[in-house]
């Protein structure tokens, strides 16, 4: 089978990869071709992807419309003879001018509950990154769309350094993502980290944020105006295999996201045995199947975050215990499973 995979941009991200990962996975049993429109990318990305995925880039300048980006992108379409063309964008279909032929089914994926669903139409399979994604496209009038999970490689983690029960009142937490507040929540966890020190003053609470983004001032600031700056680090961006051996050695990830498709980090902590706190927002809640699997708080709300904290770091034992089923449930996310189901989307057509 020939695939193309096109996307808009290629920076680190949930989104992108998921993409990396697929397309690795798809290269051992179909020709597979990755188009990147924009200019919009991180070369470090591309020692990532797989030798044998054939890289097309089309330099697109961000918001531009040019009539050659264009042309080039509908000559890839049309002329290279694909059976599959998968988009990560709405909007790519609608550039496509020339008529596909026949025999070519069009797919994309939608990645998030918040997104542009300009173009949604042009494209024989819509799929979702999980039920909540789905929910969203059912409210907007699109009734059929098939859900397949983001996956991970779990062989790739390593399993937690220490027990949560066995903790003293150090604690590290770490937060993983773009910091971009209005979307991750990173200020919530400055907050709920100012409030816990003061609901629980003989803890020694440090966290963690992995990423970098535009928010990365306020929230310094925000550190700051709140007399927790001496306990937080940002890090900023670190390779995947970096995050993953660091991983192990934290003692709680938090992601207290406003809204999220899915949620990569929250698997990968399960998967190493790191107990999780999020948001009850419906696709991190999908992940701990409503709590079972792990903690969550009033979305948006510090102070709940905080209560949370205090609860968990209080009932350690009981908190251990989710965790340790926690590493079954992250099964169900993997690279493998997510390949396979994709691929019988692909034969249906």
């Amino acid at each position: 089978m020939k695939i193309l995979h096109i996307i808009v941009s290629l920076k680190t991200g949930g989104a992108e990869t998921m993409l990396i990962d697929m397309v690795n996975a798809q290269v051992n049993r179909h020709e597979v071709s990755l188009c990147i429109i924009n200019s919009d990318y991180e070369t470090e990305m591309f020692r990532l992807l797989d030798k044998r995925v054939k890289m097309i880039l089309l330099h697109r300048r961000p918001g531009t419309r040019r009539l050659s980006d264009l042309i080039r992108l509908n000559y890839q379409a049309y002329f290279h003879r694909y059976d599959v063309i998968h988009g990560h964008d709405t909007t790519m279909m609608r550039y496509l001018r020339f008529r596909l032929r026949p025999h070519v089914l069009t797919v994309l994926t939608v990645h998030d509950t918040r997104t542009s669903l300009r173009g949604i139409g042009y494209y024989d399979v819509v799929v979702s990154i999980s039920v909540a994604v789905r929910n969203m496209l059912a409210q907007h009038g699109l009734v059929s769309s098939p859900v397949v999970y983001n996956g991970i490689r779990p062989e790739q983690l390593e399993p937690a350094t220490r027990r949560f029960s066995a903790l003293t009142t150090t604690i590290h937490l770490v937060q993983v993502g773009r910091l971009v507040h209005e979307k991750k929540g990173q200020h919530l966890s400055i907050q709920a980290l100012a409030l816990l020190a003061q609901k629980l003053p003989h803890y020694h609470v440090y966290l963690d944020f992995i990423g970098e983004g535009d928010s990365l001032a306020y929230l310094e600031a925000l550190g700051k105006a709140l007399g927790v700056a001496d306990r937080i680090r940002f890090l900023g961006k670190c390779p995947r295999e970096q995050v993953y051996t660091q991983l192990k050695e934290y003692d709680l990830l938090l992601q207290p996201s406003l809204f999220e498709g899915f949620g990569l980090t929250v698997v990968e902590a399960m998967t190493v045995g790191i107990p999780v706190l999020i948001s009850d927002i419906e696709g991190p809640m999908e992940i701990i199947h409503n709590g079972k699997f792990g903690f969550c708080f009033a979305h948006n709300d510090a102070e709940a975050m905080a209560d949370k904290l205090d609860y968990m770091l209080t009932h350690k034992a009981e908190v251990e215990a989710v965790a340790d089923v926690a590493r079954k449930r992250a099964e169900l996310f993997t690279v493998s499973s997510m390949v396979l189901n994709y691929e019988q989307i692909y034969l249906k057509k």
